[in-house]
């Protein structure tokens, strides 16, 4: 009977034990609280603006990636703060429309002012260093 209580009792201080380490292990919000900066820029081929298309930032170090569409104007803009970091950056050429009952073919997209090495992450040669507060990028793309 004595060791029988005393396997017990020691299973019950494991058990204790092991509750207060998970407790203590959950508290707080666990929310990592990270550098970011606000993106914005623009994108221009032989100087004149990609009117459609878009941004990709990926970190190799973060393993962050973000995308954002490149307006008329050729301009581009993160919705949501960025992690701070080094960046590959590539561009890419707007999908094409889907078939509709209006435009059964629709015309395929006119990419050629995205060159085909800037359309790939390993190709681009682009980059980008990203710090906290306010970046301006701005990235022409040449043939």
């Amino acid at each position: 009977m004595r060791l029988m209580r005393s396997r017990t009792s020691g299973l019950l201080s494991c058990g204790a034990a092991l509750l207060l380490a998970v407790a203590a292990g959950c508290g707080g919000s666990g929310a990592v609280d990270v550098p970011t900066g606000e993106v914005a820029g623009m994108v221009t081929y032989g100087g004149t603006p990609v009117t459609r298309g878009f941004v990709n930032l990926a970190s190799r170090e973060t393993g962050k990636a973000y995308t954002w569409p490149i307006n008329e104007e050729g301009r581009f803009k993160s919705e949501a703060p960025v992690v701070v970091g080094p960046y590959t950056v590539f561009i890419t050429p707007p999908e094409g429309e889907a078939p509709s009952v209006d435009n059964p073919n629709p015309a395929p997209p006119n990419p050629e002012n995205i060159p085909e090495k800037y359309r790939s992450e390993q190709t681009s040669g682009l980059s980008a260093e990203i710090s906290e507060g306010e970046n301006d990028l701005k990235f022409d793309l040449q043939n």
